[in-house]
């Protein structure tokens, strides 16, 4: 993103709430922090979340035959790989559609290249420093930015499904609410909702007689539809094992910042605007931390 379009994010101190933090005096139309918060909630929670996994199960579903997965047991070199070739086109289309993998069908793939300098990224390496991942990503946004030139030309409001809420140019309706949204951020171009579009892209034996158990409990029958999305989604078992092993598998870079005063932890004082940077995967890893 060029600067004036960062800007928006540094000066929007209004918060993510309905009202603005008193002596905050913001337009509605540029709260983006507050209307970025409203369309995940919305869309990604709840009902609005049961229908985006439909749209990836539904992916995935369709997708499997391709791989040629039969009843021997097949060799791959990398199981990540094989994985995330399978998975990430599905889980691109369930918020976005399909169009960003017919503009670049290996969308999927290049990200494997891009994420071992996601690390230099954060921390503001220059592009001379690491010229290939300035050059995938602006690769990536072209795709982003040339998706986003055939939906706004193509999309009509006739198009969206009335059952699933999904259309075929942008996909589920947390995406066409989020173009909405940047559409109407000052200073904002085409090139800055892209940029902003790439970034949203990025057990044991007996707890598995358990699972099976709880499945046939529940009658599910291994489809995509709600009804079986609403059975997975009200299991407390298969609940906790997803908050596990996100405690457990997934390692998020979590960065936090006060904009209004700075902030004292113990001995530590954070100053007023700076970033901390907090590994979520080793504070779930000690026992202290799960205790309170």
């Amino acid at each position: 993103m060029v600067p004036t379009a960062v800007d928006v994010y540094t000066f929007d101190k209004s918060g993510i709430h309905a009202n603005p933090r008193p002596g905050i005096s913001v337009k509605p139309h540029v709260r983006i922090d507050h209307l970025a918060y409203v369309n995940f909630h919305t869309n990604l929670l709840g009902k609005g979340l049961a229908k985006v996994y439909q749209g990836f199960a539904v992916s995935l579903l369709r997708r499997l035959p391709s791989f040629g997965i039969e009843n021997q047991w097949p060799q791959h070199s990398d199981l990540l790989n094989f994985w995330m070739l399978l998975m990430t086109p599905a889980m691109n289309e369930a918020p976005a559609g399909p169009i960003i993998e017919c503009v670049n069908p290996g969308f999927a793939k290049d990200p494997l290249q891009y994420y071992p300098y996601l690390h230099s990224l954060l921390k503001g390496w220059p592009k001379w420093l690491i010229p290939e991942a300035y050059r995938l990503q602006k690769s990536f946004i072209r795709d982003v930015a040339t998706w986003h030139a055939i939906a706004r030309a193509r999309f009509h409001v006739s198009d969206i499904d009335k059952t699933t809420g999904y259309d075929p140019w942008w996909g589920s309706a947390f995406m066409r609410e989020r173009q909405q949204i940047l559409r109407h951020v000052n200073k904002w171009d085409a090139h800055s909702i892209a940029a902003s579009d790439f970034g949203f892209f990025w057990g044991d034996k007996q707890l598995l007689f358990k699972v099976r158990e709880e499945l046939a409990r529940v009658e599910f029958h291994g489809t995509a539809d709600t009804d079986d999305i609403e059975k997975l989604l009200a299991s407390p078992l298969l609940q906790s094992i997803c908050n596990e092993l996100l405690r457990l598998r997934v390692e998020v870079q979590t960065i936090f910042s006060s904009d209004k005063e700075d902030i004292q932890i113990n001995e530590w004082r954070i100053p007023k605007g700076s970033l901390v940077v907090v590994p979520a995967w080793g504070c779930a890893q000690r026992p202290s931390s799960l205790e309170h």
